[in-house]
């Protein structure tokens, strides 16, 4: 077991991960946008503070996030990170333990 990283909760995390690792994937994969690298470092914070059991952080990162999304003058990128943001504030981590 890697120091600090617990399989048994992250397992309960895999939902969150997975669309937060999908939204990460679209932002980066958008042409050039100027809110795109604000976007992507808000939500690799906010993978961080999922994975650190850090509740508050994660939610403000997200919501930093969601702010930079909404400028992405792009409107395709831009509503499709907008519902995948939604779908992952909806899903709420269950720990497996």
């Amino acid at each position: 077991m890697v120091a600090g990283f617990d399989p048994k909760v992250a397992r309960g995390m895999e939902p969150q991960l997975a669309k937060l690792d999908e939204l990460l994937e679209l932002i980066g994969d958008a042409p050039e946008d100027a809110e795109c690298p604000s976007a992507q470092e808000h939500l690799q914070a906010a993978r961080t503070y999922l994975l650190g059991a850090m509740p508050l952080e994660y939610e403000l990162s997200l919501e930093m996030a969601e702010e930079a999304i909404a400028a992405i003058a792009q409107r395709d990128v831009r509503l499709k990170a907008e519902r995948l943001l939604h779908e992952i504030r909806k899903a709420q981590p269950v720990p497996m333990m």
